[in-house]
């Protein structure tokens, strides 16, 4: 049975995996063999040819590391365990090695070997390249809950979302990230899945899943959306309706103000005035309309509605900042990882969503902000020209 976990990496990544083990050992005929059939797929011929490799010169930590590559895709985990150990014991630090070991340990479920694997290369004293780092950090999320074994969803997000940052081509983040924000985010999960299946290195058995299964379900929840938005618009109709509701505020008339400003929504949802209106109104008239809860407005507004990007990050900033003030930390999680997905790199939020370890009663959030707190300084770093 083949391992259900996804590590494939750019190929980037690779060259910056494999230029550590250059020098490690020497090239054969063999091992040529097996890299062209693990390139193909062939995986029984790729391990048969690297397992000869390996016999041939067993100081050849490439070819090691690649026939523990060959096992871990068929699935022969113990036999990939043997062989990852091997390339371990001849270089204990290396990139490739280690990204591999990570790998294995996640399929036999040895969390605990896995971060330390995966780690070792975080860790700033390793020198690993931001390629290999992003496959490290997409590790952790395999072992934290990516693989949807592990509750913490706050740690996975935020450690795919700074693979990505690191290294936009990684398609195994890409992929794990869409399917960790399908259900929340259907618009920026169909982004990042049309991606992904674009990717150099995505593995072809998931990008058949991806567009058989995946991107369908995901436009169909699109065209729901989609469906319950007016069917015409008429953006003049929807400024007119909106001079009159603000008129009727200015009158204190705040029923006939409410349904005016729902009514100019409907007909142009891209009315940015409209909209901030409509939610400023309910969220200072809360005991005049107890059926408009400001925080499934505000998920309306920028799920549903289609407001300026300016506007929708108001919006998201806001309701985060609401739903803190009322207790509902989670809600305002989702609303920064909504604008976080489109911009991983925002300071502003990245700095909220650590500030949130604060209030979140949830003490596993304290892993999440410490990866937001160490992506932003990442992101001052290459903003400052040092960090690259």
């Amino acid at each position: 049975m083949r391992n259900p976990y996804i590590f494939s990496l750019s190929a980037s990544a690779f060259v910056a995996a494999a230029s550590c083990l250059a020098g490690c050992g020497g090239s054969s005929d063999s091992a040529a063999k097996g890299e062209k059939a693990l390139s193909e797929g062939n995986y029984a011929d790729a391990a048969s040819f690297l397992a000869d490799a390996v016999k041939q010169n067993p100081g050849d930590v490439d070819a090691a590391v690649r026939l523990a590559e060959a096992h871990f895709a068929r699935g022969e985990n113990e036999a990939a365990d043997a062989a990852v150990k091997d390339a371990l014991r001849l270089r204990p630090d290396g990139a490739g090695p280690l990204l591999m070991d990570g790998k294995v340990a996640c399929a036999l479920r040895d969390w605990k070997r896995a971060t330390a694997s995966f780690g070792k290369l975080l860790d700033p004293k390793s020198g690993a390249s931001r390629e290999v780092r992003a496959s490290a950090l997409n590790g952790i999320a395999v072992v934290v809950g990516a693989d949807g074994s592990n509750p913490d969803k706050d740690e996975a997000f935020a450690a795919l979302l700074h693979a990505i940052y690191l290294d936009p081509g990684n398609p195994a983040a890409t992929y794990h990230l869409a399917g960790l924000v399908a259900d929340k985010f259907p618009f920026e999960a169909k982004d990042l899945y049309s991606q992904f299946v674009r990717m150099p290195g995505a593995d072809p058995r998931h990008v058949k899943i991806v567009e058989d299964t995946a991107l369908p379900a995901l436009r169909r929840k699109i065209k729901e959306i989609e469906a319950r938005r007016s069917a015409k618009t008429d953006a003049a109709k929807s400024m007119e309706l909106l001079k009159e509701a603000n008129a009727l505020r200015l009158k204190r008339k705040t029923r006939e103000a409410h349904a005016k400003f729902k009514k100019a929504i409907a007909l142009d949802p891209s009315n940015d005035d409209a909209i901030a209106a409509f939610i400023d109104l309910i969220s200072r008239n809360r005991k005049t309309f107890p059926a408009d809860n400001p925080i499934e407005t505000y998920k309306t507004a920028v799920s549903e509605w289609r407001p300026s990007p300016k506007l929708r990050r108001k919006l998201c900033i806001d309701a985060s900042e609401y739903a803190v003030r009322n207790r509902k930390e989670v809600m305002a999680v989702q609303f920064l990882e909504r604008l976080l997905v489109s911009d991983s790199s925002d300071l502003d939020v990245l700095g909220r969503m650590a500030a949130l370890e604060k209030t979140r009663s949830n003490g596993m959030f304290r892993r999440a902000a410490a990866r937001y707190r160490a992506m932003a300084e990442e992101v001052r770093k290459d903003r400052s020209g040092s960090g690259r």
